[in-house]
């Protein structure tokens, strides 16, 4: 098996190969050494090596193809002893190959040649040295610089100097933020050092990634449950909610809950007996579900309700519930989706006007609520839940204009548009009870977002053919194909080619013909708050 390591040092032997062709020796030693590139990226190890050593013999004077079979030889060595068919019973030729390429040519070679003594080094034990040729690489201005310093905090760590360790995985991440090795490099080393407060930061500023929610919240579980004194009430509050806000970020599954993260959280909640509501209440949410297994918050969930704002612990546990009924619902299991919707924004008790509501459980609740309305014709229920949440949502809508918060104001029209629009109550631009209106609305607080500091908002490309299939079904063709077009462009620029050419075929035909006659479900006929707009 090769290494991460290794496999980047493969890599950065081929990229750096010279495309060099010269008369006589020189063009017949860049061919080799063309072979033993491709040989090497086949695993063909001692096929390399012979290639690059023949390139050395007839390479002459050129020194960036001398060095180049030099590197080439050293590496396929390197990988021929990692794959297990060869030794490194002959490294210290391997050390003087990759030395002597580095002073060949120093320009090309010398970051990845001395970070290659140095894995050579480390295998042998001797990591102060092995330190002294990572530090070199990491000195250059080489692409993969950052993984140099990687190599260098590893040393350090081996040592027993965390803080240079801890300055070395930093400057790896400056060079690339994204780089997932070196966080979590940075994370067990804030862990084993027992700093709360740095992987508190570390964990808050990487928690917005998805792709490293898993090592912060490994890092996070390791620290609450490393052995000796159990950490303070803040901290393990704070980590607490970390972790949740982690689960929400990235719509972590009750399955993969249970797999990942039940075994360990109970083991938190022994250690530390202050978490026992809470962490009893998010293992309670994230229990899989049967479609007749409806939730219902716990008790325990007071601990959750307990800081409103739009960063407190109730927004974060807001997302939680409304990611788990996002999975439900693209199960089918609609139901058991709305009972989570309606916990996540506190519903029927909310008025959706605080902040730390999830709106973005609004639409799917809504969808589902029409849904429910249409297939119970008999239940006046049904039918009465959903007139009430539409009253709540036009009371939210006005309170946002209120406030002028526009991405809220915005959710208010998605949702509304969206509801109207599954009944086909089209209506038009006067009408707010209609699908067309809110519509519109949403569309105007897309591009007021977009001129007051939201350059990314976008109309969502499924809503605006939504809006083109109101405007064919009321008589307005012209609108309806220019939203089309306008939905197809989107697509277009979100990758999504398929879904554009369907737009577009839709702009050209438009929708079977419709009455916009389906029976209102809104039973009041006057205006509630906020109708106007």
């Amino acid at each position: 098996m090769i290494r991460h390591w290794q496999a980047l040092a493969c890599a950065l032997a081929i990229s750096c190969v010279p495309q060099v062709m010269c008369r006589g020796q020189g063009a017949s030693a860049g061919s080799y050494v063309a072979a033993g590139d491709r040989m090497l990226e086949a695993g063909r190890y001692e096929d390399a090596r012979r290639a690059y050593t023949n390139a050395e013999r007839v390479a002459g004077g050129n020194k960036s193809l001398q060095a180049s079979a030099l590197f080439g030889k050293a590496l396929a060595s390197q990988q021929s002893a990692a794959s297990g068919s060869d030794t490194l019973g002959s490294s210290d030729s391997v050390l003087a190959d990759y030395r002597a390429a580095r002073i060949l040519d120093s320009s090309r070679l010398f970051g990845p040649a001395s970070n290659n003594v140095g894995l050579v080094l480390r295998a042998r034990g001797r990591h102060r040295a092995a330190l002294r040729y990572f530090l070199d690489a990491a000195g250059t201005r080489h692409r993969a610089r950052a993984y140099f310093y990687l190599n260098a905090g590893g040393e350090y760590q081996r040592l027993g100097k965390a803080d240079s360790a801890t300055s070395m995985y930093r400057k790896a991440l400056e060079t690339d933020p994204g780089y997932a090795e070196a966080r979590q490099a940075l994370l067990r080393l804030y862990v084993r050092r027992y700093t709360p407060d740095s992987l508190l930061s570390a964990a808050k500023t990487w928690s917005a990634d998805p792709s490293s929610s898993a090592p912060v919240n490994d890092a996070i579980l390791a620290f609450l449950l490393k052995p000796g004194a159990p950490a303070s009430k803040a901290y393990a509050d704070s980590l607490l909610l970390t972790l949740a806000g982690n689960f929400a970020s990235a719509g972590l599954s009750a399955r993969r809950f249970s797999s990942a993260y039940a075994e360990r959280l109970a083991d938190v909640q022994r250690r530390y007996p202050g978490l026992a509501e809470p962490i009893t209440a998010l293992r309670d949410a994230y229990s899989e579900r049967g479609p007749n297994q409806l939730y219902a918050e716990p008790a325990g969930a007071a601990w959750w309700h307990q800081w409103d704002g739009d960063r407190g612990s109730r927004a974060v546990w807001s997302r939680c519930l409304r990611t788990l009924g996002d999975g439900y619902n693209q199960a089918g299991s609609t139901d058991v989706a709305a009972s989570y919707y309606e916990a996540a924004v506190g519903y029927p008790a909310t008025e959706f006007l605080e902040r730390w509501v999830d709106l973005d459980a609004l639409l799917p609740l809504g969808v589902i609520y029409v849904a429910r309305a249409g297939s119970r014709s008999q239940d006046q229920r049904a039918v009465q839940r959903l007139n009430q949440l539409i009253d709540r949502l036009f009371e939210g809508k006005a309170v946002a204009y209120e406030s002028g918060d526009l991405p809220r104001i915005r959710s208010f029209h998605i949702t509304l548009g969206k509801m109207y629009a599954d009944r086909e109550q089209w209506g038009d631009m006067y009408n707010a009870r209609s699908a067309v209106f809110q519509l519109e609305r949403m569309q105007m607080m897309t591009r007021r977002m977009r001129q007051e500091g939201h350059p990314e908002a976008f109309d969502p490309p499924q809503l605006l053919l939504t809006l083109a299939t109101g405007y064919f079904n009321t008589g307005r063709a012209a609108e309806g194909r220019r939203t089309a077009l306008a939905a197809a462009a989107t697509y277009g620029r979100l990758g999504l080619e398929g879904d554009s050419t369907k737009a577009v075929q839709f702009a050209a035909s438009g929708p079977a013909a419709r009455d916009d006659t389906a029976a209102p479900y809104y039973a009041d006929t006057t205006k509630a708050a906020g109708d106007s707009r």
